[in-house]
C-alpha cells in the first residue's frame, strides 16, 4: 500500500517538474529571441497595414 502512495506522489513530483521544464523552456527560448532580434516576442508578427480611404465629396 505505501509503495502505491509513494507512486502516487513521485508521479504527481515528475508531472510538475516536466511542467517547470516546460516554461523554463519557453521563458529562454523568449530571451533567446529577443537577444537575437530585438524583439519582444518569439515571432515577430507586423502590424495590419491600414487600408487607405479616399475623402469623401470627390466625385
Amino acid at each position: 500500500m505505501i509503495d502505491f502512495l509513494w507512486g502516487i506522489v513521485v508521479f504527481i513530483a515528475r508531472a510538475i517538474n516536466f511542467a517547470l521544464d516546460v516554461a523554463i523552456g519557453y521563458d529562454r527560448m523568449k530571451r533567446l529571441a529577443g537577444q537575437m532580434t530585438g524583439a519582444d516576442r518569439i515571432v515577430a508578427v507586423p502590424d495590419d497595414p491600414k487600408a487607405k480611404v479616399e475623402a469623401q465629396g470627390r466625385g
